[in-house]
């Protein structure tokens, strides 16, 4: 929640576009959501603004209980750590109190700004207007790099990247490697600044591996996108027509691999699932079933229609007037 007059207002929501855009490409994996008060005549208004889905908090319960969700309401202690550590993160930066940290999937206030589409967003009928979907914020990455953009021009074109997080990879990598080494086309395999490269042996000549690549630029040449399914890397592959295989980890990664499957625009792959023959079965299925693609089309362009920041300024504006 956030306090001052209309000018105040675009300023500050302009800052927090710049700084959820920021908070995605760190891959935050909590749901951030972010309130300030803003008062005018007197009368108090609450914004929230989400990276994530919305979950209106009447369907936290019932969406954390089904099978489908693939999440946990007994979180291991390893995860509940984190979590602690980014709560204190956010109360700090923000200046907020986080009363629990279910708090951050329920998002309800006068005003909603939801960082995704209508047509993205899982249970919309549970939504009333005040949730205001402005599509996801595609930003590109300054970043220098030497990846080689030329290798995938005119190629078919598989990408591999379970985000800058995740830790003790080594092994995925290693199964990725063997069952696509006669992939017909080239693979892009970026493998995080923390993985020792080194260490995954040797690589077939149709692989491109490195800690870091431009996903935004490569993701316009790219096929098939195989990810952990967070919800930056998942929009910026839909913002580019692109069709998922997705394999949750945490976080609203199973959400995100459900709705995609849901709207038969990804394939999902759990991870004690994964091994050579089911990757290639994967994409196979994916590649070879244009519909994958297609629906990947409807919502980049459900996306790229969703009215931005232009549009949450506008639904803010109402709200103080």
């Amino acid at each position: 929640m956030f306090g001052g007059e209309r000018g105040e207002t675009y300023e500050f929501f302009t800052q927090k576009c710049t700084s959820f855009a920021m908070a995605l490409k760190r891959q935050v994996s909590l749901w951030c959501t972010v309130h300030r008060t803003a008062t005018q005549n007197g009368r108090c208004k609450s914004i929230s603004s989400s990276s994530g889905f919305a979950v209106p908090e009447e369907q936290v319960f019932k969406i954390l209980k089904s099978d489908k969700a693939g999440m946990s309401l007994n979180p291991s202690p390893e995860v509940e750590q984190k979590n602690a550590d980014l709560t204190k993160q956010l109360e700090d930066k923000f200046g907020v109190k986080v009363k629990q940290p279910l708090q951050f999937i329920m998002n309800h206030s006068d005003v909603n700004i939801v960082y995704t589409s209508r047509a993205f967003q899982p249970g919309v009928e549970y939504l009333d207007d005040s949730y205001v979907f402005i599509g996801p914020s595609i930003t590109k990455r300054v970043q220098a790099n030497d990846f080689p953009l030329e290798k995938i021009h005119d190629q078919k074109v598989l990408y591999i990247s379970m985000g800058a997080t995740l830790l003790g990879l080594e092994d995925f990598f290693r199964t990725c490697i063997e069952a696509f080494r006669d992939f017909e086309g080239k693979v892009v395999l970026s493998v995080g600044k923390t993985t020792d490269i080194s260490k995954l042996g040797s690589f077939p000549e149709n692989f491109i591996v490195r800690n870091y690549v431009p996903q935004l630029e490569v993701l316009q040449h790219t096929d098939l996108f195989i990810t952990h399914g967070g919800m930056n890397s998942t929009s910026e592959a839909l913002y580019y027509e692109v069709p998922l295989i997705v394999i949750p980890q945490t976080s609203d990664q199973p959400l995100v691999a459900n709705r995609l499957e849901e709207l038969h625009a990804g394939y999902r792959i759990d991870p004690h699932e994964v091994s050579v023959e089911k990757l290639q079965e994967a994409v196979q299925t994916v590649l070879s079933n244009p519909a994958y693609r297609e629906n990947a089309k409807k919502v980049s362009k459900s996306f790229k229609e969703a009215g931005g920041v232009e549009k949450a300024l506008k639904a803010i504006d109402a709200r103080v007037k």
